[in-house]
């Protein structure tokens, strides 16, 4: 199912991949991080998240509801002096009075460290190709002892 990119399955694979590996880079959803619901009605449902070195904000919003929804900034009283953006659409919010509509079922990831999340997009790519070699270099290196202390064991 996964090997023809073409398919519907690859890509519905493809995005939540991405999305595990963005959220994986945001503090904020550290899984000590503070956590708040916000009361944004019936058609709406969001949460506020802060890293625990409390530079990054995440305001996760989701349209609950099958039709789309206005939504407005200003009921989650984003910090004016910080630049917020959209983690998901990669979209930069100016205005923050203003009103966002939300597509049926649509989440918003906004933050206040939009340079932050650039960097990670690359870092993940980074941390990835970091792993593989971190566990290549743990067997080398285990294999490497246990060649020494066999050494050791025949020689004893």
């Amino acid at each position: 199912l996964l090997e023809n990119q073409n398919t519907d399955n690859f890509k519905v694979y493809d995005d939540l991949s991405k999305l595990v590996m963005l959220r994986k880079a945001q503090k904020a959803f550290h899984p000590n991080a503070v956590q708040f619901t916000l009361h944004l009605g019936k058609n709406l449902y969001g949460v506020w998240r802060q890293s625990l070195d409390k530079k990054q904000s995440i305001f996760c919003i989701t349209n609950i509801t099958p039709i789309t929804r206005d939504f407005s900034l200003l009921d989650i009283n984003l910090i004016g002096f910080d630049k917020w953006y959209d983690l998901i659409s990669e979209d930069i919010i100016n205005d923050l009075s203003s009103s966002i509509k939300l597509r049926p079922y649509q989440t918003m990831w906004i933050t206040n460290l939009w340079e932050y999340m650039m960097i990670n997009r690359n870092k993940g790519l980074i941390v990835i190709f970091l792993s593989a070699i971190s566990v290549l270099i743990s067997q080398y290196v285990i294999a490497l002892l246990l060649l020494l202390l066999g050494i050791k064991l025949i020689t004893d």
